[in-house]
């Protein structure tokens, strides 16, 4: 399966275009459904789905789904789930609860992080451990640094680390 690189270059570049207008008039950020092929050597082999929706609190919901089709599914069952719960604190994307799992139960790669900025820290778990970690402003979950990314992008502003 597709691995995050060629997947978040994608991602990179369509949020840059979704985000650019509506950064520059200072709205909130444009929510929305994407649907894409998957493809390599000219061959479908799965398909990913993006959501951003606003959670009803004002929060941010960010959701990928990847999974085969075709002929991949026959040798590939993997379903790949990435979401990130945010909110914008003075303009910018602030992680509250990431979430990644893998459906294949030969693989033991869940993890969950709850980020408590009161405390400044994230309590993190993998399929195997458990820890929490200091946190500090500009700290994002790997979904959302895509979006920060694309954020600072369209206004002109790359920070020096992510």
């Amino acid at each position: 399966m597709i691995r995050t690189t060629p997947r978040a270059i994608l991602l990179a570049g369509c949020l840059l275009l979704a985000f650019s207008s509506a950064h520059a008039a200072g709205v909130q950020i444009p929510l929305y459904h994407a649907s894409y092929t998957v493809s390599r050597n000219d061959l479908q082999i799965g398909t990913a789905d993006f959501t951003l929706a606003r959670n009803p609190d004002g929060s941010y919901h960010y959701k990928s789904i990847t999974q085969p089709t075709g002929l991949a599914a026959l040798f590939f069952s993997d379903v790949v789930t990435e979401s990130s719960q945010f909110t914008l604190t003075d303009g910018k994307p602030e992680s509250l609860r990431y979430d990644y799992t893998n459906s294949n139960s030969s693989h033991d790669d869940a993890e969950h992080i709850q980020f408590d900025w009161s405390k400044q820290i994230a309590d993190c778990h993998d399929g195997k451990r458990h820890k929490i970690l200091k946190i500090e402003p500009g700290i994002h979950d790997r979904a959302l640094a895509q979006l920060a990314v694309s954020l600072d992008l369209a206004a002109g502003k790359l920070a020096d680390t992510y």
